[in-house]
């Protein structure tokens, strides 16, 4: 009801099926007020005749929302009757100027969790953060997620759905650093590094969360590809090294080490032992050092 309060028509109530009637006959349980008002006498109306008789009375509210059940922008528009609501739109049409700004309200408290949940910038995220941690006077930003919020506006022109806006939030990150520093990050903290048969493998970045400590990326390779490998690779201008974890042919990880000289010298020869009989068609080499690197198993060569 206009004021508040429910009602509900009585059994003899004539009217049944109108959306909007006067009660002219509404009795309310003086025990429970807050029980709805019983109506025996009604009077049909329709909307229209408030609209043309009481405009005064007539209040209009609009406003756009993200939808994240639809993910996208829609417009809702309200039409109230003093205080009773009497017609609603929950989707009407939104110009791209407005679309926009609203992504970008809904977007920019979230920056963290959508570059979480985004394969494509939760790495590069992560890459930077390395980098900043580890070579402090480079100049790289140290908030990745204001670097995001900072992107939003470009990132959200003309995109009406919470897709769109990750696909270009990204970009809209890498322009807002100098050529330069989008160098340095590719060769810093490079997406894959060559290994000694010539295959490019992926590193796996994590999140820096302790502050303590800079977590190293991890490179996951099969133990033959990186024989003549003395050396662990490292990162940002030497200053990290990779964290390997060295794979067996049933790619399960046979040692992780970041000292890849001193594993070839000390457990090797024990994982060779170990392995050798239960692998035959990979090559386990007394001089893991100077054998040729293999990227697939093959036959045990005589030793």
């Amino acid at each position: 009801m206009v004021g508040g309060g429910g009602v509900r028509l009585a059994p003899e109530s004539v009217v049944r099926q109108h959306e909007f009637f006067l009660a002219l006959d509404a009795r309310q349980d003086q025990r429970n007020l807050k029980a709805e008002a019983i109506v025996s006498i009604a009077s049909a109306i329709e909307l229209d005749w408030l609209e043309a008789m009481f405009p005064q009375e007539i209040r209009r509210e609009r406003e756009a929302v993200y939808d994240e059940s639809r993910d996208r922008v829609v417009g809702r528009g309200r039409t109230f009757y003093r205080d009773l609501l009497v017609r609603e739109d929950k989707d009407a049409s939104v110009d791209a100027q407005t679309a926009s700004r609203v992504l970008i309200e809904w977007a920019h408290p979230r920056v963290a969790e959508l570059l979480r949940d985004d394969q494509g910038a939760q790495p590069w995220r992560a890459r930077v953060s390395l980098l900043a941690r580890a070579m402090p006077d480079a100049g790289l930003p140290g908030d990745v997620d204001s670097l995001a919020r900072q992107a939003l506006e470009s990132a959200a022109t003309d995109k009406r759905s919470l897709a769109g806006l990750r696909s270009a939030l990204l970009p809209g990150m890498l322009d807002l650093l100098p050529y330069l520093l989008q160098r340095l990050i590719d060769t810093e903290a490079p997406q894959t590094i060559a290994v000694p048969t010539g295959n490019r493998i992926k590193l796996d970045y994590a999140p820096q969360s302790d502050e303590s400590r800079i977590t190293p990326p991890v490179l996951a390779v099969r133990l033959q590809e990186l024989f003549g490998w003395t050396e662990t690779p490292r990162i940002a201008g030497g200053r990290v090294p990779v964290r390997l974890h060295l794979l067996g042919p049933n790619f399960r990880p046979v040692q992780i080490t970041d000292d890849l000289r001193s594993f070839w010298s000390t457990t090797y020869f024990q994982v060779r032992k170990d392995l050798r009989v239960r692998y035959p068609k990979h090559s386990w080499p007394e001089d893991p050092l100077n054998a040729k690197p293999e990227a697939k198993g093959s036959r045990r060569r005589q030793q």
